[in-house]
């Protein structure tokens, strides 16, 4: 499955559920949550494409999170 496969189903699964509700109060629940998930995948792509540039440009750029960590 392709990145674009997956966000395509991720959509359809969220869609497909807000039509099986019955009360407005439950689709805008979905409408919230599908703006959840493209905030969300969204910052994902980006993420995904940062480190594929990183990649082919031959960049070592690995966070260590041990750094912003407190002692």
């Amino acid at each position: 499955m392709t990145w674009a496969e997956l966000v395509h189903e991720c959509n359809n699964v969220i869609s497909k559920a807000s039509d099986k509700t019955s009360t407005k109060y439950e689709r805008d629940v979905f409408v919230e949550l599908q703006k959840v998930q493209e905030s969300f995948l969204n910052m994902e792509s980006l993420a995904r494409i940062a480190t594929a540039l990183e990649k082919i440009a031959g960049m070592d750029t690995e966070v260590n999170t041990e750094d912003y960590l407190e002692e």
